[in-house]
């Protein structure tokens, strides 16, 4: 969407892409007030994917917080788990917890 000023009038354009280059496409002049209403309407429809979009990384952003905050939980745990195991008398052999012999 480009709203152009030339002179004392303004035009509204649709910029698209074909073939990886910018096309602009002439729609009318914003003193149409159809013209005016779609360029609105795709100024809104702009800021609101543009908004989603935000919303979207920051769920991302919340997401990959907590699962830092659980990795660094379960590492706890571990820890803690083979802290409780050698403390009751056993030891790791071959990923297996066993009795210590006396």
């Amino acid at each position: 969407m480009a709203v152009e000023k030339r002179g004392n009038s303004e035009f509204y354009y649709k910029k698209e892409k074909v073939n990886g280059k910018v096309k602009s496409r002439y729609m009318g002049p914003m003193s149409n007030p159809v013209i005016a209403q779609i360029a609105e309407f795709e100024a809104l429809e702009i800021d609101y994917k543009r908004h989603e979009l935000a919303q979207q990384q920051a769920e991302i952003a919340r997401m990959n917080e907590l699962d830092n905050s659980l990795a660094a939980l379960i590492q706890f745990n571990r820890v803690l788990v083979k802290a409780s195991l050698i403390a009751a008398g056993y030891h790791s052999h071959k990923r297996q917890w066993r009795k210590a012999r006396d």
